[in-house]
């Protein structure tokens, strides 16, 4: 049976950083049109990266992106939509947004990134904070009851937990099988853990165990969910129709970034959602591929 000899190019995007190797890694494939669902999830689970993104040759920049944890396929990964958009410096449109980015004088250096977000949705977390606590390896009284904690969907699904302090953020020691548990049982994809490091500016830490990432260094749908979740509460001072704000994360994994947010609102609702942040290009390589069809499905990595 003769062989299919195909290219494949990866890039390696450090989204939310000016620096390599720091931010959140996400690899980039592109000429992957013809690679199965199960190679992608190999693929994905090779590299181990928190989000790896697939599209076909000449499709990049309409949408067509496949995205995948380790462990699994995602509905939507606005990180990996950024990292999308910073690779191939093209605008990268979604269900409820774009993703821009405006490359700098040369291809080595920061691309900056703009993502834009509507249809934000809010719902109630109806269960134990004494037991969500314990889960978090976090201390109760660390919780403050009087600090907004919801599930909300920014692009997806994550329950937005708070934490008093810095410090407090920095010692959880979370159950990790436990934690992955009740993301499924409410039907998110990701914990975000909040609290605030200036007057506008939060702090952030994002779990994920569901999706075969134990902490993220960073995430657009939580610093999105978390900076909506705060302007819908008015847990910071506003000022409507567009308030600002910042956001740190991946500190506590030695991949710290940060990302400028602004939250379009009125007394009623949260209309949209602004991020604003950098990429850099930190590998990037093009491997053939030699395919024997037919190729028989494999199973997916557990």
């Amino acid at each position: 049976m003769t062989e299919q000899v195909r290219s494949l190019t990866v890039q390696v995007v450090d989204v939310f950083s000016v620096r390599l190797l720091s931010g959140c890694p996400v690899a980039v494939f592109s000429g992957a049109g013809e690679l199965s669902e199960g190679e992608c999830l190999h693929l994905a689970a090779e590299l181990g990266m928190p989000v790896s993104v697939f599209a076909a040759a000449g499709r990049e920049a309409d949408g067509q992106w496949r995205q995948f944890s380790p462990r699994q396929p995602l509905e939507l990964s606005l990180t990996g939509l950024l990292a999308a958009a910073a690779a191939t410096r093209a605008p990268v449109t979604f269900p409820g947004g774009t993703a821009r980015s405006e490359p700098a004088g040369d291809d080595t250096g920061p691309v900056r990134l703009e993502l834009e977000l509507s249809g934000v949705e809010f719902a109630p977390y109806r269960y134990s904070r004494d037991l969500l606590a314990g889960t978090l390896g976090l201390d109760r009284y660390r919780m403050p009851d009087h600090w907004p904690l919801e599930q909300v969907r920014a692009g997806s699904p994550s329950l937005v937990v708070p934490v008093a302090t810095v410090d407090a953020l920095a010692e959880i020691r979370p159950d990790y099988d436990s934690l992955a548990r009740l993301n499924r049982k409410i039907g998110v994809v990701r914990t975000v853990l909040y609290t605030w490091q200036g007057a506008a500016e939060l702090r952030l830490r994002t779990l994920a165990p569901a999706l075969g990432i134990f902490e993220q260094p960073g995430s657009a749908a939580a610093v999105g969910a978390a900076a909506a979740l705060v302007v819908k509460e008015k847990a910071l001072t506003l000022s409507p129709p567009r308030s600002e704000l910042s956001a740190a994360q991946g500190v506590e994994v030695g991949r710290a970034s940060h990302v400028e947010l602004a939250v379009e609102h009125d007394a009623r609702e949260v209309k949209k959602v602004h991020l604003t942040t950098s990429a850099v290009l930190s590998l990037r390589g093009d491997q053939p591929r030699a395919v024997t069809p037919p190729r028989k499905e494999q199973d997916p990595p557990g």
